[in-house]
Protein backbone atom coordinates (compact mmCIF):
# COMPACT_ATOMS: atom_id res chain seq x y z
CA UNK A 1 0.00 0.00 0.00
CA UNK A 2 2.89 2.29 0.68
CA UNK A 3 4.51 2.14 -1.83
CA UNK A 4 1.60 2.07 -4.47
CA UNK A 5 0.68 5.83 -2.58
CA UNK A 6 4.40 7.10 -2.83
CA UNK A 7 4.22 6.38 -6.63
CA UNK A 8 1.06 7.36 -7.49
CA UNK A 9 1.63 10.55 -5.24
CA UNK A 10 4.63 11.27 -7.24
CA UNK A 11 3.28 10.97 -10.13
CA UNK A 12 0.35 13.22 -9.69
CA UNK A 13 2.73 15.68 -8.18
CA UNK A 14 4.64 15.73 -11.30
CA UNK A 15 1.57 16.08 -13.45
CA UNK A 16 0.14 19.00 -11.46
CA UNK A 17 3.47 20.90 -11.20
CA UNK A 18 4.06 20.21 -15.11
CA UNK A 19 0.40 21.89 -16.28
CA UNK A 20 -0.94 19.10 -17.76
CA UNK A 21 -4.04 19.99 -20.07
CA UNK A 22 -6.90 18.42 -21.81
CA UNK A 23 -5.80 16.04 -24.40
CA UNK A 24 -6.32 17.14 -27.71
CA UNK A 25 -6.44 14.99 -30.97
CA UNK A 26 -2.83 14.54 -32.48
CA UNK A 27 -1.30 12.96 -35.22
CA UNK A 28 0.40 9.44 -34.81
CA UNK A 29 3.84 10.60 -34.84
CA UNK A 30 2.80 13.13 -31.51
CA UNK A 31 6.08 12.10 -29.31
CA UNK A 32 7.59 13.79 -26.44
CA UNK A 33 11.10 12.76 -24.59
CA UNK A 34 12.79 13.81 -21.36
CA UNK A 35 16.03 12.46 -20.17
CA UNK A 36 18.11 14.00 -17.49
CA UNK A 37 21.19 12.72 -15.31
CA UNK A 38 20.65 15.84 -12.78
CA UNK A 39 17.31 17.77 -11.69
CA UNK A 40 13.92 17.34 -13.42
CA UNK A 41 12.91 17.78 -17.33
CA UNK A 42 9.56 17.59 -18.37
CA UNK A 43 7.75 18.28 -21.72
CA UNK A 44 4.26 18.69 -22.52
CA UNK A 45 2.97 19.28 -25.96
CA UNK A 46 -0.79 19.41 -24.86
CA UNK A 47 -1.50 15.58 -25.64
CA UNK A 48 1.70 13.78 -24.16
CA UNK A 49 3.81 14.47 -21.01
CA UNK A 50 7.05 13.05 -19.84
CA UNK A 51 8.40 14.12 -16.46
CA UNK A 52 12.29 12.96 -15.46
CA UNK A 53 13.80 13.33 -12.12
CA UNK A 54 17.45 12.19 -11.14
CA UNK A 55 19.51 12.83 -8.25
CA UNK A 56 22.97 11.96 -7.23
CA UNK A 57 24.64 9.96 -9.90
CA UNK A 58 21.46 8.15 -11.63
CA UNK A 59 20.40 8.18 -15.18
CA UNK A 60 16.49 8.29 -16.19
CA UNK A 61 14.39 8.74 -19.60
CA UNK A 62 10.64 9.06 -20.22
CA UNK A 63 8.79 8.68 -23.50
CA UNK A 64 5.16 9.46 -23.79
CA UNK A 65 3.26 9.21 -27.11
CA UNK A 66 -0.25 9.79 -28.33
CA UNK A 67 -1.95 10.96 -25.45
CA UNK A 68 -0.05 8.92 -23.00
CA UNK A 69 2.16 9.94 -20.00
CA UNK A 70 4.96 8.83 -18.72
CA UNK A 71 6.84 9.41 -15.21
CA UNK A 72 10.21 7.94 -13.88
CA UNK A 73 12.44 9.11 -10.97
CA UNK A 74 16.10 7.70 -10.12
CA UNK A 75 17.31 8.64 -6.58
CA UNK A 76 21.32 7.82 -5.43
CA UNK A 77 23.02 5.67 -8.44
CA UNK A 78 19.87 4.16 -9.79
CA UNK A 79 17.99 4.03 -13.37
CA UNK A 80 14.80 4.29 -14.31
CA UNK A 81 12.94 3.83 -17.43
CA UNK A 82 9.10 4.79 -18.55
CA UNK A 83 7.48 4.96 -22.22
CA UNK A 84 3.68 4.75 -22.56
CA UNK A 85 1.94 4.66 -25.65
CA UNK A 86 -1.63 4.66 -27.02
CA UNK A 87 -3.75 4.70 -30.17
CA UNK A 88 -6.71 6.93 -30.95
CA UNK A 89 -7.85 8.99 -27.73
CA UNK A 90 -6.72 5.91 -25.26
CA UNK A 91 -4.57 6.55 -22.14
CA UNK A 92 -1.57 4.69 -21.32
CA UNK A 93 0.53 5.44 -17.95
CA UNK A 94 3.90 4.17 -16.93
CA UNK A 95 5.51 4.99 -13.81
CA UNK A 96 9.14 4.17 -12.67
CA UNK A 97 10.99 4.94 -9.22
CA UNK A 98 14.35 3.74 -8.54
CA UNK A 99 16.33 4.40 -5.39
CA UNK A 100 19.61 3.35 -3.30
CA UNK A 101 20.76 1.69 -6.34
CA UNK A 102 17.77 0.22 -7.82
CA UNK A 103 16.81 -0.30 -11.48
CA UNK A 104 13.42 0.25 -12.70
CA UNK A 105 11.63 -0.22 -15.89
CA UNK A 106 7.78 0.48 -17.10
CA UNK A 107 6.50 0.30 -20.23
CA UNK A 108 2.45 0.90 -20.86
CA UNK A 109 1.14 0.40 -24.68
CA UNK A 110 -1.98 0.76 -26.00
CA UNK A 111 -4.26 2.19 -22.99
CA UNK A 112 -2.55 0.55 -20.17
CA UNK A 113 -0.88 1.42 -16.96
CA UNK A 114 2.87 0.18 -15.54
CA UNK A 115 4.21 1.05 -13.00
CA UNK A 116 7.27 -0.13 -11.58
CA UNK A 117 9.26 0.76 -7.97
CA UNK A 118 12.81 -0.93 -7.29
CA UNK A 119 14.69 0.18 -3.67
CA UNK A 120 17.75 -1.03 -4.41
CA UNK A 121 16.72 -4.14 -6.36
CA UNK A 122 15.24 -4.47 -10.17
CA UNK A 123 11.76 -4.20 -10.84
CA UNK A 124 10.29 -4.61 -14.54
CA UNK A 125 6.55 -4.12 -15.60
CA UNK A 126 4.96 -4.33 -19.22
CA UNK A 127 1.53 -3.75 -19.97
CA UNK A 128 -0.27 -3.51 -23.60
CA UNK A 129 -3.83 -3.77 -24.65
CA UNK A 130 -5.63 -2.82 -21.65
CA UNK A 131 -3.94 -3.87 -18.94
CA UNK A 132 -2.71 -3.24 -15.83
CA UNK A 133 0.81 -3.91 -14.33
CA UNK A 134 2.62 -3.59 -11.42
CA UNK A 135 6.25 -4.63 -10.09
CA UNK A 136 7.89 -3.79 -6.57
CA UNK A 137 11.30 -4.67 -5.79
CA UNK A 138 12.96 -4.25 -1.85
CA UNK A 139 16.64 -4.29 -2.05
CA UNK A 140 18.40 -6.81 -3.26
CA UNK A 141 15.36 -8.44 -4.82
CA UNK A 142 13.44 -8.89 -8.24
CA UNK A 143 9.95 -7.91 -9.72
CA UNK A 144 8.73 -8.41 -12.69
CA UNK A 145 5.19 -8.10 -13.92
CA UNK A 146 3.89 -8.65 -17.43
CA UNK A 147 -0.48 -8.44 -18.25
CA UNK A 148 -1.69 -8.63 -21.81
CA UNK A 149 -5.15 -7.92 -23.40
CA UNK A 150 -7.17 -6.68 -20.71
CA UNK A 151 -5.26 -8.27 -17.88
CA UNK A 152 -3.60 -7.84 -14.63
CA UNK A 153 -0.39 -8.77 -13.11
CA UNK A 154 1.07 -7.88 -9.94
CA UNK A 155 4.48 -9.34 -8.63
CA UNK A 156 6.25 -7.83 -4.91
CA UNK A 157 9.25 -9.06 -3.52
CA UNK A 158 11.84 -7.99 -0.57
CA UNK A 159 14.75 -9.80 1.16
CA UNK A 160 16.42 -11.46 -1.96
CA UNK A 161 13.37 -13.17 -3.60
CA UNK A 162 12.44 -13.12 -6.83
CA UNK A 163 8.87 -12.67 -8.24
CA UNK A 164 7.22 -13.25 -11.51
CA UNK A 165 3.24 -12.78 -12.68
CA UNK A 166 2.53 -13.24 -16.41
CA UNK A 167 -1.16 -13.06 -17.17
CA UNK A 168 -3.05 -12.91 -20.84
CA UNK A 169 -6.22 -12.71 -22.29
CA UNK A 170 -8.59 -11.77 -19.55
CA UNK A 171 -6.29 -13.18 -16.49
CA UNK A 172 -4.93 -12.00 -13.42
CA UNK A 173 -1.40 -13.11 -11.69
CA UNK A 174 -0.34 -12.29 -8.74
CA UNK A 175 3.28 -13.06 -7.13
CA UNK A 176 4.40 -12.51 -3.81
CA UNK A 177 8.00 -13.10 -1.92
CA UNK A 178 8.44 -12.09 2.24
CA UNK A 179 11.85 -13.27 3.68
CA UNK A 180 13.10 -14.74 0.52
CA UNK A 181 11.94 -17.56 -2.10
CA UNK A 182 10.65 -17.30 -5.57
CA UNK A 183 7.40 -17.23 -6.41
CA UNK A 184 6.04 -17.74 -10.39
CA UNK A 185 2.61 -17.20 -11.74
CA UNK A 186 1.17 -17.76 -15.18
CA UNK A 187 -2.41 -17.42 -16.45
CA UNK A 188 -3.62 -17.07 -19.83
CA UNK A 189 -7.11 -17.20 -21.46
CA UNK A 190 -9.72 -15.98 -18.78
CA UNK A 191 -7.40 -17.66 -16.17
CA UNK A 192 -6.46 -16.42 -12.51
CA UNK A 193 -3.50 -17.52 -10.72
CA UNK A 194 -1.63 -16.87 -7.39
CA UNK A 195 1.48 -17.57 -5.25
CA UNK A 196 3.30 -16.77 -1.66
CA UNK A 197 6.34 -17.96 -0.80
CA UNK A 198 7.83 -17.31 2.74
CA UNK A 199 11.29 -17.55 4.60
CA UNK A 200 13.05 -19.23 1.11
CA UNK A 201 10.01 -21.37 -0.08
CA UNK A 202 9.41 -22.01 -4.00
CA UNK A 203 6.47 -22.07 -5.59
CA UNK A 204 4.86 -22.02 -8.94
CA UNK A 205 1.32 -21.77 -10.50
CA UNK A 206 -0.07 -22.26 -13.78
CA UNK A 207 -3.93 -21.27 -15.01
CA UNK A 208 -5.45 -21.59 -19.05
CA UNK A 209 -8.63 -21.62 -20.41
CA UNK A 210 -11.15 -20.36 -17.61
CA UNK A 211 -8.70 -21.93 -14.68
CA UNK A 212 -7.58 -21.39 -11.30
CA UNK A 213 -4.85 -22.28 -9.56
CA UNK A 214 -2.61 -20.94 -6.59
CA UNK A 215 0.27 -22.79 -4.60
CA UNK A 216 1.97 -21.03 -1.33
CA UNK A 217 5.28 -22.51 0.90
CA UNK A 218 6.11 -21.58 4.51
CA UNK A 219 9.18 -21.89 5.90
CA UNK A 220 10.64 -23.17 2.70
CA UNK A 221 9.49 -25.75 0.51
CA UNK A 222 8.33 -26.67 -3.12
CA UNK A 223 4.87 -26.07 -4.11
CA UNK A 224 3.67 -26.09 -8.03
CA UNK A 225 0.03 -26.18 -8.95
CA UNK A 226 -1.42 -26.44 -12.65
CA UNK A 227 -5.06 -26.08 -13.98
CA UNK A 228 -6.48 -26.31 -17.02
CA UNK A 229 -9.76 -26.13 -19.40
CA UNK A 230 -12.30 -24.98 -16.13
CA UNK A 231 -10.16 -26.72 -13.94
CA UNK A 232 -8.70 -25.75 -10.10
CA UNK A 233 -5.35 -26.78 -8.70
CA UNK A 234 -3.71 -25.60 -5.46
CA UNK A 235 -0.03 -27.12 -3.72
CA UNK A 236 1.09 -25.63 -0.17
CA UNK A 237 3.94 -26.62 1.81
CA UNK A 238 5.42 -26.02 5.16
CA UNK A 239 8.88 -26.61 6.53
CA UNK A 240 10.24 -29.92 4.46
CA UNK A 241 7.28 -30.04 2.02
CA UNK A 242 6.97 -30.62 -1.70
CA UNK A 243 3.14 -30.67 -2.84
CA UNK A 244 2.13 -30.64 -6.61
CA UNK A 245 -1.11 -30.67 -8.07
CA UNK A 246 -2.68 -30.90 -11.63
CA UNK A 247 -6.04 -30.87 -12.53
CA UNK A 248 -7.65 -30.87 -16.60
CA UNK A 249 -11.29 -31.04 -18.21
CA UNK A 250 -13.33 -29.54 -15.41
CA UNK A 251 -11.31 -31.25 -12.33
CA UNK A 252 -10.32 -30.37 -8.98
CA UNK A 253 -6.84 -31.27 -7.19
CA UNK A 254 -5.04 -30.23 -4.03
CA UNK A 255 -2.16 -31.13 -2.48
CA UNK A 256 -0.47 -30.44 1.06
CA UNK A 257 2.56 -31.61 2.92
CA UNK A 258 5.00 -30.42 5.77
CA UNK A 259 6.55 -31.16 8.53
CA UNK A 260 6.98 -29.10 12.01
CA UNK A 261 10.40 -30.45 12.07
CA UNK A 262 11.79 -30.06 8.71
CA UNK A 263 11.61 -33.92 7.40
CA UNK A 264 11.38 -34.54 3.93
CA UNK A 265 7.27 -35.13 3.01
CA UNK A 266 6.04 -35.37 -0.20
CA UNK A 267 2.18 -34.96 -1.71
CA UNK A 268 0.77 -35.33 -5.31
CA UNK A 269 -2.75 -35.12 -6.21
CA UNK A 270 -4.00 -35.54 -9.98
CA UNK A 271 -7.18 -34.75 -11.28
CA UNK A 272 -8.77 -35.56 -15.14
CA UNK A 273 -12.12 -35.35 -17.14
CA UNK A 274 -14.42 -33.94 -14.22
CA UNK A 275 -12.52 -35.56 -11.48
CA UNK A 276 -11.15 -34.91 -7.71
CA UNK A 277 -7.73 -35.52 -6.27
CA UNK A 278 -6.80 -34.64 -2.84
CA UNK A 279 -3.52 -35.51 -1.05
CA UNK A 280 -2.41 -34.60 2.18
CA UNK A 281 1.09 -35.74 4.31
CA UNK A 282 2.52 -34.65 7.41
CA UNK A 283 5.52 -35.59 9.15
CA UNK A 284 7.93 -37.60 6.86
CA UNK A 285 4.89 -39.59 5.55
CA UNK A 286 4.16 -39.30 1.51
CA UNK A 287 0.33 -39.39 -0.07
CA UNK A 288 -0.50 -39.58 -3.38
CA UNK A 289 -4.01 -39.71 -5.19
CA UNK A 290 -5.01 -40.10 -9.12
CA UNK A 291 -8.23 -39.85 -10.57
CA UNK A 292 -10.00 -39.34 -13.89
CA UNK A 293 -13.15 -39.81 -15.91
CA UNK A 294 -15.51 -38.61 -12.73
CA UNK A 295 -13.28 -40.64 -9.84
CA UNK A 296 -12.82 -39.29 -6.35
CA UNK A 297 -9.39 -40.07 -4.47
CA UNK A 298 -7.89 -38.56 -1.37
CA UNK A 299 -4.79 -39.95 0.12
CA UNK A 300 -4.08 -38.79 3.40
CA UNK A 301 -0.96 -39.82 5.38
CA UNK A 302 -3.10 -40.24 8.76
CA UNK A 303 -6.30 -41.41 7.65
CA UNK A 304 -7.38 -44.66 5.76
CA UNK A 305 -7.43 -44.17 1.80
CA UNK A 306 -10.49 -43.35 -0.13
CA UNK A 307 -11.40 -44.22 -3.95
CA UNK A 308 -14.72 -43.63 -4.84
CA UNK A 309 -15.48 -45.17 -8.66
CA UNK A 310 -17.23 -45.83 -11.09
CA UNK A 311 -17.34 -43.56 -12.79
CA UNK A 312 -14.11 -43.36 -13.78
CA UNK A 313 -10.58 -44.89 -12.30
CA UNK A 314 -9.28 -43.95 -8.70
CA UNK A 315 -5.85 -44.98 -7.22
CA UNK A 316 -4.21 -43.73 -3.94
CA UNK A 317 -1.14 -44.70 -2.49
CA UNK A 318 0.30 -43.29 0.63
CA UNK A 319 1.93 -43.85 4.52
CA UNK A 320 -1.94 -45.12 5.71
CA UNK A 321 -2.45 -47.03 2.77
CA UNK A 322 -3.05 -47.74 -0.77
CA UNK A 323 -6.11 -48.36 -2.70
CA UNK A 324 -7.87 -48.16 -6.08
CA UNK A 325 -11.70 -48.50 -7.94
CA UNK A 326 -12.68 -48.96 -11.16
CA UNK A 327 -10.07 -50.42 -13.27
Amino acid sequence: MGTRSLIVGLALMLLVAGGLVAAQPVMADDIVQCATTQGIQSQNNGSSQCTATAEIASQTQSTAREHSTAVVEAVLESRATAKAVSESYAQSTALAAARGGGWATAAALLDSSSSADAAAGIAQSVSCWGSVARANAAPGSQATAKAFLKSSAEADSNDGGKATAVARGNSEAGALVRESGEASSVARTGSSATTFALKGGRVSAQASVSSTAGASSNHGGKAASEARRHSAASAGVGLGGNATAFADLSSTASASAGSEIGRPTTAQAIATRKSTARATATEGSFAFAWATNGATAIADSTAPPQCIAPPGQAKVESSAGNCQAGF
